[in-house]
């Protein structure tokens, strides 16, 4: 999160989550790039880096922006956030799936009561034609609807 500067809405905090595991120790990720915590980089991480959960917690909860403009008891903006963690817990635990993120006013943070959910998945080219031909089954779409 560090490296770009970028802010998280804390429903993009609560879709990464499910996918990004905490790491206490500096570790190098695919593209070589030293990471800590719930993700976070920048120029202080580097090998040897140790963290306790509170410091990686207190830097997650830094990078995540509350959307003031998000009224979370309005019903369609409970509902929504209980199908982001839905999603999260289903498309996290699958192997075909490799990573999640939020676009949109969502992930920015100018989200209102009203926003969509912009969900991205990665998903696996060895699973592909799988999880296409099985999408709307996936999501609960009636599939003799095109």
């Amino acid at each position: 999160m560090g490296r770009n500067n970028l802010v998280y809405s804390n429903y993009g905090n609560t879709l990464t989550k499910g996918f990004e595991s905490c790491h206490l120790i500096a570790y190098q990720d695919i593209k070589g790039i030293w990471t800590i915590g719930w993700g976070h980089t920048g120029p202080e991480v580097c090998a040897g880096l140790v963290w306790t959960q509170a410091q990686a917690d207190l830097e997650n909860a830094r990078a995540t922006r509350h959307t003031p403009r998000m009224t979370d008891d309005v019903p369609f903006a409970a509902r929504r956030l209980a199908t982001i963690e839905k999603a999260s817990a289903i498309f996290s635990k699958d192997p075909r799936f490799l990573a999640g993120w939020l676009e949109g006013s969502l992930a920015d943070g100018s989200a209102d009561a009203y926003s969509d959910i912009d969900l991205h998945l990665s998903v696996a080219e060895s699973a592909w034609d799988e999880v296409w031909n099985g999408r709307r089954g996936a999501i609960g779409i009636n599939s003799s609807r095109e």
